[in-house]
Order: C-alpha cells, then structure tokens, then sequence
C-alpha cells in the first residue's frame, strides 16, 4: 500500500502540482472516501478544476455513506469540514477563470469594433491571450495546443505586406474568440 501512494505521489509531483493539488492528495490519498484513485490523480495531474470538483464532490458524499466504523463520528465531521473547504477553494479557482475568459472576450469585443487595426492594441492582447493559456492549461493538453493554434504576432508576419499583416492580426483575435467561446459553453 505504502509504495501505490509513494507511485501516485511521485506522478503528481512530476505534474508540478500547486498547493492545492497536494493538500488534496495528501489528504485523502489514504482514506476510504475516494470513488476512483487514478481518476482522482489524474484530474489532480491535469489541473482539471472541474474534475477536481467533480471527484471532491464524490468524496463529499461518500465521508457518510460508508458504513464500517472506521471513522468516529468527529473524524467524518473534521473531514466533511475540509472537503468543504476544498470545495470552495476549487469553485473560487472556476469563477475566477471564467472572469479571466469574460475580461478577454470583452476586450476582443472592443478592439475588433476598431475598422483600423492598431498593431500594438492587437498585439497586446494577443499576449493577454497567451498568458491566459499558460496559466490556465497544461502543455501537452488537447486544449492547450487548440488554444494556441491562432497565435500570431506581427514578428510572425508573412511578407511585408502591412495591411495583410493587419489581416492576419485581426483573424487571430477573432479565432481566439472563437476558441473562448467554445470552451466557456463546453
């Protein structure tokens, strides 16, 4: 038992999980409220907020529905107050996410009513865009790259050509605002 959760450990820590992460896993790793193991560290791996949830919640539930005598009464108690804790601190992590996708949408809002194309405005959110990606996706995932995919720059440019330059600026702001709409709704 003692090498499964050293294994487990070992994997999320090669994740380079936040505090969170590990406070979850460390937390319940060794006790009977966990539905599914490998999901849970999978989600805990991926930085799945919604997943994490998701799995928080299952554990929520089962801190009373199992039925052995394992756990005193004050145990389920101070573990359904943690849970609960995590709970909220996930939920908070969500919200702020998708503050994070409305402010982008938003600002994509106002600057693609623009007729010209002021190359620094586009520029300076395309690297909002960036950096919304990078702390909000994993590398490797399908979303990440998806994401990354309308990335252009004006030192990406194709030619000399300004205007075209402009065009391809403007393509780029309107496909990452696309791509936000898409994940907001899935």
């Amino acid at each position: 038992m003692e090498e499964i959760y050293q294994e487990y450990r070992e994997r999320l820590i090669k994740s380079n999980p936040s505090s969170l992460e590990l406070e979850i896993f460390e937390t319940f790793i060794r006790t009977d409220f966990i539905g599914n193991t490998l999901e849970l560290i999978k989600v805990l791996e991926n930085k799945d907020y919604k997943g994490i949830l998701k799995e928080l919640k299952v554990i929520e539930k089962n801190i009373y529905s199992i039925k052995d005598d394992k756990y005193t009464r004050n145990e389920r108690l101070g573990y359904s107050n943690i849970i609960c804790g995590y709970i909220r601190r996930v939920q908070s992590i969500i919200h702020k996410e998708l503050d994070n996708k409305y402010k982008l949408l938003d600002q994509a809002e106002e600057i693609l009513k623009q007729k010209e194309v002021d190359i620094e405005v586009f520029e300076k959110w395309i690297k909002k865009y960036k950096k919304y990606i990078i702390e909000n996706y994993k590398k490797n995932s399908r979303e990440y790259k998806l994401l990354t995919i309308c990335n252009l720059s004006i030192e990406d440019k194709i030619g000399d050509n300004i205007e075209i330059n402009k065009m391809l600026l403007r393509m780029s702001v309107e496909f990452g605002v696309e791509i936000l709409n898409y994940y907001i709704e899935g």
